[in-house]
C-alpha cells in the first residue's frame, strides 16, 4: 500500500508498510515540514544556479506574455538575461515575443543573449 501526502513545501512521503498508521505519517510529514521553514531563509540569487533562475524566469515570462501583462513578462526577461540566458532562438522564434519585438528593452536584451551566447560557446 502507499499513500502520498503533499505540502506547499513540496515534499511527499511514500508509506510501503501497510501496517504503518496514519497518525505516524502525518507526524513524520509534518517534522519534515517545520524542518524545511526553520532553515535560515537564503537569498534567491544563493538558494538556485543562475541556469535554473534563467529557466524559472523564461517560463514566468511566456506565462505572462499569454496573459497579456508585457512589463511583467519584461522584467523576467531582464531577470532570465541578467542570469545568463543563452536561448536566442526562444527569442527569435516564440510567437509571444510578436507584440514586444520592436521595443527597446525587448532588443536590449536579444542583443546581450546573442553575445552572451557566443562568448560562452553555445551555438
Amino acid at each position: 500500500m502507499v499513500s502520498r501526502f503533499t505540502s506547499t513545501a513540496a515534499c511527499a512521503i511514500h508509506v510501503t508498510r501497510s501496517y504503518q498508521s496514519t497518525a505516524s505519517v502525518v507526524c513524520q510529514r509534518n517534522q519534515i515540514i517545520h524542518l524545511l521553514y526553520a532553515a535560515p531563509r537564503l537569498p534567491l540569487e544563493l538558494r538556485f544556479q543562475p541556469r535554473r533562475i534563467a529557466f524559472h524566469a523564461q517560463v514566468r515570462t511566456e506565462a505572462k506574455l499569454g496573459g497579456g501583462r508585457i512589463e511583467a513578462a519584461l522584467a523576467d526577461l531582464r531577470v532570465a538575461d541578467a542570469n545568463g540566458l543563452l536561448d536566442i532562438l526562444w527569442l527569435d522564434r516564440c510567437a509571444l515575443f510578436d507584440k514586444v519585438r520592436d521595443r527597446p528593452e525587448f532588443i536590449a536584451i536579444r542583443k546581450s543573449t546573442a553575445s552572451t551566447r557566443m562568448t560562452s560557446g553555445s551555438i
